[in-house]
């Protein structure tokens, strides 16, 4: 028996800048206590962007309709909640900075020329935003068979209770793979919803918070998996709106002879992208023909698609 949970959806420095039409490029000056890690010149890139230098080349563009939006002041941003006050629909996808100034607390300030407003951010807070690690979403790993065992993320259930540490890296792991391994799981029953409210919620569908995988004589099954039959590689619940993120499986028992029962995974990625290499019409299909996903459980239909 299979029970599966959790589809669970993981110095001192000061210039001031104004705003020329004509002008490009801002001269700053700082004084002797100007630190490394702060600004050396602000660029106005082009029409609808500021570019920010910093002391070693790097530059960082920043969209002006993005700064207005993410003005941190009591006005933009309620102080108890941290909830968004500002209407970005009303934002002037024209709005330009009016007056720039660095201030000797380490914040850029804008004035806007659209409206009577300044909004002031912290240099570091600019930076941790321009950076690869926040701009960049984290790609995936490629993988296919001969993959390396040892290179697959694995972890022992009671570190993952117990850690944070450990437990972050087995969701980066996830993330990278698509599955993990997690080895020395008590044979409870239970143990797998309390294992997945550890990474996240339970996502509760049609089939309940847990789902039971039990093969039944196959005139009885209502389900293919509650057959004897081996199932064939596939991704579960493509007939839902919005599929789980991710699924737990915990074996609590296996009956037949060895290595009769056993789970098999494919990148999903790596076959998308060898079919973008090798048959590109055949990708262009796979990616825009609507395809209807549906099952039929219990004499009721779901299904998503046209």
């Amino acid at each position: 028996m299979i029970r599966s949970a959790a589809r669970f959806w993981t110095s001192k420095f000061h210039a001031h800048l104004r705003f020329a039409p004509s002008i490009g490029l801002l001269s700053v000056k700082h004084s002797t206590h100007f630190s490394k890690r702060n600004l050396t010149d602000v660029v106005k890139s082009s029409s609808s962007a500021l570019k920010l230098v910093w002391h070693n080349g790097t530059t960082h563009e920043f969209k002006n309709v993005w700064l207005r939006d993410q003005c941190q002041c009591p006005e933009c941003v309620h102080t108890t909640t941290k909830q968004k006050l500002v209407d970005t629909a009303s934002i002037p996808l024209d709005v330009t900075p009016a007056e720039v100034t660095l201030s000797d607390v380490g914040k850029l300030k804008i004035t806007w020329s659209n409206e009577n407003h300044t909004s002031a951010y912290d240099i570091e807070w600019l930076r941790e935003r321009a950076s690869e690690r926040f701009s960049s979403r984290r790609r995936p790993k490629l993988w296919k068979t001969g993959v390396s065992f040892d290179s697959l993320p694995k972890a022992r259930y009671s570190r993952i209770m117990d850690s944070d540490a450990d437990l972050y890296e087995l969701l980066s792991g996830f993330y990278d793979y698509g599955f993990a391994i997690v080895n020395d799981v008590p044979l409870v029953e239970d143990t797998v919803e309390k294992f997945a409210n550890r990474l996240a919620y339970v996502k509760e569908t049609f089939y309940g918070r847990l789902f039971d995988v039990i093969a039944y004589p196959d005139a009885d099954a209502s389900h293919l998996a509650y057959t004897s039959q081996a199932l064939d590689l596939h991704m579960d619940m493509n007939y839902m709106e919005k599929s789980p993120g991710g699924q737990v499986l915990h074996c609590l028992e296996s009956q037949g002879p060895p290595n009769q029962a056993v789970s098999f995974f494919v990148d999903g990625f790596a076959v998308a992208n060898w079919l973008r290499e090798n048959h590109l019409t055949a990708f262009h299909v796979l990616t825009s023909l609507p395809v209807r996903h549906a099952i039929n459980v219990k004499g009721v239909s779901v299904g998503v698609g046209f």
